[in-house]
């Protein structure tokens, strides 16, 4: 899933930030690509994550549906992080999550050609449907004024497809994450963050 919003919810990509708000949080998000196009990706989440032991550790659950064209991923995912407290009131957290997510393809009802008998194409003669376990790792130090994250959401690579000559898998991603807080007067604080995204495969992807 793409969360251009990441900023607002960090524990859907890094494990290690759940509890880190101190508070009891709940988030959701909603995301709507090419409004209008039809098959456009849409992504739906829903978190709440927790401190507890005095904030020595944390718990959380997140919850999401992402679609794109006839794919459609749901998962669900309980998060769990220790919280180690440092000087100058900083924090270094490790977490892990670990969950089940249903990855469902419609590949049958795509049209691959106008003609009548035109050769099929093994790519979309099946329609996969599968529940995939997976298991998610993150470590994330932070203070008042900066912090900075590294994290594998998913750290196994599930066979999604296997059939016909075909086959398909998940990949790792690995996300690397980093913000500061300048004071610019007694109103206003000025927060940018930055998210560095990976898999094998694609090029590097950076959000700023």
């Amino acid at each position: 899933a793409l969360f251009s919003q990441y900023m607002f919810n960090m524990m859907l990509v890094n494990p290690a930030y759940t509890g880190s708000r101190d508070v009891l949080s709940v988030s959701a998000l909603y995301r709507k690509q090419w409004a209008n196009v039809p098959g456009s990706p849409e992504t739906m989440t829903f978190s709440a994550d927790s401190p507890i032991k005095n904030e020595k550790m944390g718990i959380g659950i997140s919850v999401f549906n992402d679609k794109i064209g006839v794919i459609m991923n749901t998962g669900f995912y309980a998060n769990y992080s220790y919280r180690i407290r440092l000087t100058n009131n900083s924090t270094l957290a490790m977490g892990v999550s670990v969950g089940l997510s249903n990855y469902k393809a419609e590949l049958g009802s795509v049209q691959v050609s106008n003609q009548a008998n035109a050769t099929p194409d093994m790519a979309f003669s099946s329609n996969p449907n599968k529940i995939l376990p997976n298991v998610g790792l993150g470590g994330y130090y932070s203070n008042d004024k900066f912090y900075i994250g590294l994290s594998l959401p998913h750290v196994l690579n599930n066979k999604i497809q296997n059939d016909g000559g075909l086959s398909a898998r998940q990949y790792r991603h690995s996300f690397l994450m980093s913000g500061y807080v300048f004071r610019l007067n007694e109103s206003f604080k000025l927060k940018p963050s930055i998210l560095v995204k990976h898999v094998a495969g694609s090029p590097v992807q950076l959000d700023l």
